[in-house]
């Protein structure tokens, strides 16, 4: 009997952007999930799964539009692998002669200052020379994906609500648990990646309470509403890299 299973189609590499506390933490292999707002319509009432994203219902049950995934969907393998590269300020510093490769560029990694030479592909240096001045720091949103050193394997790809959130989820989120807090029955919560350690609101609160706060110092106060959708993206570090 023929397999029911479809072939696995090529690896999609999609770029992350994160803070730079949560690239930290993700190279430490203590962040392994995250979660972006869903562009969804104004008028949705209910948002559902569906193969390649979501699907977003009016009140009435009857209107519905299609929410396409922008972050893949590596649950499902007919739709092949997804890796995730990860965004980062880089400095280009020169061009080195290179014995292996045709364009290599020296970089310097702002938030380890630490220097690699890499391969460039053709297309990433035309873009590089199309700037201004490629000399120039370059953000982590316009880092070219040739200097990407820190490669996610996607494992899962779901929707949510922000409020439905779990206390593992959290603590996936880059949430550290320690010991419990001496003088109550809750968890004290270890952010000093975040800046925040000193944050009366994150003395003896849970790992969900720290997510919230932690939500609204990256993405604005007020930002946090349970009923907000997200996409949930659980990746792994890939052997190998930092």
């Amino acid at each position: 009997m023929p397999s029911l299973t479809a072939p696995t189609t090529s690896v999609k590499e999609i770029p992350l952007l994160f803070t730079k506390e949560n690239r930290s933490l993700v190279r430490q292999r203590l962040k392994w999930e995250t979660r972006r707002g869903m562009k969804i319509p104004d008028w949705t009432a209910d948002v559902k799964p569906w193969t390649g994203g979501a699907q977003a219902f009016n009140n009435t049950g009857r209107g519905m539009n299609f929410v396409s995934s922008p972050y893949g969907m590596p649950q499902n393998h007919w739709e092949g692998s997804v890796r995730y590269w990860m965004r980062e300020p880089v400095q280009v510093l020169g061009f080195p002669d290179s014995p292996i490769c045709d364009i290599a560029a020296e970089v310097l990694y702002l938030d380890t200052n630490t220097r690699r030479v890499v391969e460039m592909t053709n297309d990433d240096h035309d873009k590089l020379m199309a700037r201004k001045d490629w000399r120039k720091p370059s953000t982590a949103l316009f880092m070219l994906k040739s200097f990407t050193r820190t490669w996610l394997k996607g494992v899962r790809v779901w929707t949510e609500q922000l409020g439905a959130i779990s206390e593992e989820s959290a603590v996936a989120e880059g949430i550290q648990r320690f010991s419990y807090h001496p003088r109550s029955s809750m968890l004290a919560i270890d952010v000093i990646e975040y800046g925040l350690e000193n944050h009366p609101s994150l003395r003896g609160v849970s790992p969900i309470d720290a997510y919230r706060l932690i939500w609204e110092s990256i993405n604005g106060s007020g930002s946090w509403g349970p009923d907000k959708w997200v996409w949930c993206i659980q990746f792994e570090l890939m052997e190998g890299e930092s």
